[in-house]
């Protein structure tokens, strides 16, 4: 493998914003070089929260359109 291709290569690992401090880290690597956070794979998953809440006001919205249009 000569020098063009290593970096090439390196190139294409994704990476990630770390949680805390938002340095570029890759996806695998144990330790934020930035901050020193531990990284783990809760940290790289979608947290269902915002989605919870959207459903959730969408629901209640609903649910107050049909109460006051249905009287």
């Amino acid at each position: 493998m000569d020098e063009d291709e290593f970096y090439d290569q390196d190139l294409e690992d994704p990476t990630v914003p770390c949680p805390v401090c938002q340095q570029p880290v890759y996806k695998d690597a144990p330790q934020c070089t930035g901050c020193g956070h531990y990284l783990s794979d809760a940290d790289f998953r979608n947290h269902p929260s915002k989605w919870v809440a959207l459903v959730a006001v969408v629901l209640i919205a609903t649910w107050l359109l049909q109460y006051v249009f249905a009287r």
